[in-house]
């Protein structure tokens, strides 16, 4: 699975505005040009502080030039000062929860990232996630999206994070995803179509979660003992293992080792979970009337039932070829799109076949891994 966290991390480099990651001190990179621009904006901002005090807003202009300029250099710890400050004059302006100062600390996360900051970085997140529900107001997709922006700096920390640390932060995505999921339910209600995304990605986590249990890393041991401490071994444990005794029971000789089929997977209980979420958006979506995207919960269903091991998901994808031409799409375009290898499962949840060829497409650029389900 090493090829899934590393697909994360990238994607969350992206979202973050391509921040470089290094630990290693920067190099300044100073030319005669930055130096005389940065004594010029230095100049000005001492004018200022002069005439109206180290808070007055209009700082803000000059020292984000002055930021700027110090990025230009590679100097990230003056960077970072010269953030902070911002973000004070902001706070003493606008107030402590005022929404203009997330675009002001998604910059700093930026920054941490570059210094390889991580649990700033962590502050950080959690920080938005505060504002931006301080700041719904009705509108819970900000904050969905600084909750999901949390899960995923969590699994991406498992493939540059301490090593000790990374059952921790599986779980703790695991945590986030279900906060999105009564977030959503409270916000959309439990029977509505907007809820589809967030139970998908939920799913998806779930998955990671078996990844890592059967992954043949040290992330399996940590993070089964760190599942077992708040799930209880039985969670782990094959419905359908012909062992007499399950771990646990006090026949057993280790009550912390999970029982299984010679091949099972351990945790199969979350698989099953992530199977009726695929259950609930199959509903939903043909309540919506929304065929091609009936047609996409089928193929998703149907993928999911591989991944537990309850056959070839051959039933899902004959009713979503049936669906898909009923939605108009071609026999051409079925086929190519059933013919052209794929992993399972797909990281989001693709409303039309368009949507699911773009990120398939996407996909086969990256180099396939052997540890990768492909069907």
């Amino acid at each position: 699975m090493k090829v899934l966290w590393v697909l994360l991390w990238v994607g969350l480099v992206a979202a973050f505005g391509g921040a470089a990651f290094s630990a290693e001190k920067p190099k300044l990179n100073k030319s005669q040009a930055v130096l005389q621009q940065l004594e010029l904006v230095q100049l000005r901002i001492t004018d200022l502080e002069s005439e109206a005090g180290p808070y007055d807003p209009r700082l803000l202009e000059p020292l984000q030039a002055l930021s700027e300029l110090y990025l230009t250099a590679e100097d990230f710890k003056a960077v970072a000062e010269i953030q902070s400050r911002q973000l004070q004059i902001m706070r003493a302006e606008l107030g402590l929860y005022h929404p203009d100062n997330i675009a002001m600390v998604n910059s700093i996360i930026s920054n941490n990232i570059r210094m390889a900051e991580w649990s700033e970085v962590e502050d950080s997140l959690e920080h938005i996630r505060y504002l931006e529900g301080v700041n719904a107001q009705g509108n819970p997709e900000s904050l969905l999206l600084a909750i999901e922006a949390q899960a995923s700096w969590s699994i991406a920390q498992i493939a540059v994070g301490e090593p000790r640390m990374r059952a921790r932060n599986l779980l703790d995505a695991r945590e986030s995803y279900e906060d999105i999921k009564d977030l959503a339910q409270n916000a959309f209600g439990e029977d509505s179509s907007a809820m589809v995304p967030w139970l998908y990605k939920r799913a998806v986590n779930l998955y990671q979660i078996v990844a890592a249990l059967n992954s043949d890393s040290g992330l399996a041991g940590d993070t089964l003992a760190r599942v077992i401490q708040l799930d209880g071994v039985a969670r782990l444990q094959a419905y359908n293992s012909r062992a007499r005794f399950a771990g646990g029971s006090f026949f057993d000789r280790n009550p912390q080792i999970p029982v299984l089929d010679g091949d099972g997977l351990i945790g199969e209980a979350y698989l099953r979970d992530a199977l009726t979420e695929l259950k609930t958006i199959t509903e939903m979506l043909e309540e919506s009337g929304d065929i091609e995207a009936q047609a996409m919960g089928h193929i998703y269903y149907g993928d999911f039932r591989i991944l537990v091991g309850l056959g070839s998901g051959r039933k899902s994808y004959l009713k979503a070829n049936d669906l898909l031409r009923e939605a108009g799409i071609s026999e051409t375009r079925i086929s190519q799109f059933f013919n052209v290898p794929r992993s399972i499962p797909a990281e989001v949840f693709a409303s039309t076949l368009a949507q699911a060829e773009t990120a398939i497409n996407a996909a086969l650029v990256q180099s396939p891994s052997d540890k990768s389900v492909y069907i």
